[in-house]
């Protein structure tokens, strides 16, 4: 992933398109709270809401990986098959991890 690139792509400029970063890292971190909390009492109303709203967010953005991710979950929910949701999670969050250091570092 490339900051210019993908702000470019969205007709942004680059401190915009960083702004827009932050706000996604900050909301998404609560959501994926949300997401364990779901999770954990096998909730499947709330962990689909939240992974739509990550997956609107990451869709908007440009962020593909995430985007990809947060449907698998969405659908997941929808199905009502909720084993293996923790590894789900934890692969959102290490790509959410990846979004940030490009953001420090980018």
């Amino acid at each position: 992933m490339n900051l210019k690139s993908l702000a470019h792509e969205l007709g942004l400029d680059e401190a915009e398109y960083k702004e827009l970063l932050e706000l996604f890292i900050e909301t998404t971190e609560a959501d994926t709270v949300t997401l364990h909390d779901g999770i954990i009492k096998k909730d499947r109303g709330i962990i689909e809401k939240a992974a739509h709203s990550i997956k609107g967010s990451s869709g908007n953005l440009g962020l593909t990986d995430i985007y990809g991710v947060s449907s698998k979950l969405v659908e997941t929910a929808r199905s009502g098959e909720l084993h293996g949701l923790d590894k789900t999670l934890n692969l959102l969050k290490k790509q959410l991890e990846e979004v940030r250091v490009l953001l420090r570092d980018g």
